[in-house]
């Protein structure tokens, strides 16, 4: 299979596109495609929101197992964990960037003063490249847990008797799970300074909001500020100059008990999917998109940069450049523009962004046009809440909210019906016998195609057609960005009857 993948890849290289697909891209006409259904999807409403057409004659045709082995490669699947409220959990992914720029992470707090089963899931959605998204997925997650934890573990951070980057949080590890060990001393550092601060200033009424704003505001400070000179030196990393000029997006979710708090910047998303009766789902939003269709960031735009209304917001886009209006990292729209120009000095400009001569932007009068503070949403779980998902953006893309509960509910509902089915041990006929096995085949027809959550969720988003389940992934490299983003997709379960009792 692995050969398969190498030569696939080649050949993907070698196609090219005819005229009238070479306009539609260049036209980025938007138009809705129809999926077709299939036996365990028959109700569900699945109309791709936003994508284009595909002309099946100019892609290779893949075989079902190909498909399927491209949409489960990077699947992962917790096993059961029964802790607290969480009873497992699920991701997956798919490329459109090369390399990916999203990347998901779960940890489990290890807590010293006898807190339990409290978990934080991320979902990170990086652009200008995959850096700084890599390095939230490593990071952001002992910078929450740091400031969740007591005087008494601080002062053992501040004395190295704990160590801040492995003992604060257990990673759940993927098999393409990766962590830069060359800077893991910086990040050591990063946390023992931020130990100190907490104690030399220290403030017991804060909120867990509080904690993850401060926390969210902390990192994005220390990723620009390692980019930076420090005092008396005048030299500039410029791996960690490259790194702050990339951007990512964040949505991180923090179980304790039975509640869920969701901080997220940018315009990845959260949802839970609550049951409202038999066969009734609907979602319940937990975070909301930082972008220009979003009526209260555009006012919180415009409010902070008073007289460039006409320019701050330009085609939907921060300064015309930015989708999202909220982000880590993308020094490009918080640094004084002198800081940009002295860089450039240094600097060749291609060799430290993708900007360029472009780094600065246009209209750039008034920075910081630009925040990583997040948006906090609570919500107490009730028995009702049976799963959450997160998903980058390319996922919301693709499929609304309420279908992607509802795909994941009749997922839940398919495989439950099969691991009831129970064939009568004894006084049975063999009509009867015959009838029984009926009912088990028209089960067994409903069977989800994938075990794996998130691996149905993103094959229904691409497909769930067989034919264009089979374009979407072999569209050349060069050109499948202008179809689809990158797509990350976590669901966590939750533990009902866990609920239940502690709502009693």
């Amino acid at each position: 299979m692995v050969s398969w993948l190498k030569s696939y890849m080649y050949s993907m290289n070698r196609f090219y596109l005819s005229k009238n697909v070479i306009s539609k891209i260049i036209a980025r006409n938007s138009s809705v495609v129809g999926l077709e259904s299939t036996s365990h999807c028959q109700n569900l409403d699945l109309t791709v929101t936003n994508c284009r057409h595909l002309t099946s004659d100019l892609y290779p045709k893949l075989s079902r197992q190909q498909v399927s082995w491209y949409l489960r490669y990077h699947e992962y699947y917790s096993g059961e964990i029964n802790d607290g409220v969480l009873k497992s959990f699920t991701t997956n992914k798919l490329a459109s960037n090369n390399p990916i720029e999203d990347r998901a992470a779960e940890v489990r707090l290890v807590h010293s003063d006898g807190r339990k089963n409290e978990y934080l899931f991320g979902v990170f959605d990086g652009h200008g490249g995959c850096a700084c998204a890599q390095i939230l997925s490593e990071r952001l997650f002992s910078y929450v847990a740091l400031m969740l934890s007591s005087n008494d573990l601080l002062r053992k951070i501040q004395l190295e008797k704990i160590d801040p980057c492995r003992d604060l949080i257990y990673r759940f590890t993927h098999k393409d799970y990766y962590h830069s060990q060359d800077m893991e001393h910086l990040y050591r550092v990063a946390l023992q300074r931020l130990a100190r601060d907490l104690l030399s200033a220290p403030n017991d009424d804060s909120t867990v909001e509080d904690i993850f704003k401060a926390a969210f505001l902390r990192l994005d400070h220390d990723i620009l500020a390692d980019a930076l000179p420090k005092e008396g030196h005048g030299d500039i990393n410029i791996e960690n100059l490259s790194l702050a000029l990339t951007g990512s997006c964040a949505n991180l979710a923090y179980i304790t008990g039975t509640d869920v708090y969701v901080a997220n910047t940018g315009d990845c998303k959260a949802v839970i999917g609550h049951q409202i009766g038999q066969d009734e789902w609907i979602p319940i939003m937990l975070s909301y998109e930082h972008d220009a269709e979003n009526e209260k960031e555009v006012t919180r735009i415009c409010s902070a940069h008073p007289g460039e209304s006409d320019t701050v917001l330009r085609n939907g886009r921060l300064l015309g450049d930015l989708a999202p209006l909220r982000a880590f990292g993308d020094a490009r729209y918080k640094w004084p523009s002198a800081v940009m120009k002295h860089a450039l000095n240094i600097f060749s400009p291609n060799g430290i962004s993708i900007y360029g001569e472009s780094l600065i932007p246009h209209n750039y009068k008034t920075p910081p046009y630009l925040t990583a503070e997040p948006e906090v949403v609570h919500h107490a779980l009730s028995a009702r809440d049976k799963f959450m998902v997160i998903g980058s953006d390319g996922l919301w893309e693709l499929l609304k909210p309420n279908q992607v509960v509802d795909l994941i509910a009749a997922h839940m509902d398919d495989r439950q019906i099969i691991s009831q089915f129970v064939v009568p041990q004894s006084g049975i006929t063999l009509k009867e016998i015959n009838d029984v096995l009926k009912v088990r085949k028209r089960i067994l027809a409903k069977k989800p195609e994938d075990e794996n959550v998130a691996t149905h969720v993103l094959r229904m988003a691409l497909g769930p057609d067989h034919t264009q389940l089979s374009q979407y992934l072999t569209i050349p490299p060069n050109i499948v960005r202008n179809y689809r983003d990158d797509i990350t997709i976590t669901v966590v379960y939750f533990d009902t009857d866990y609920i239940a009792e502690r709502n009693e």
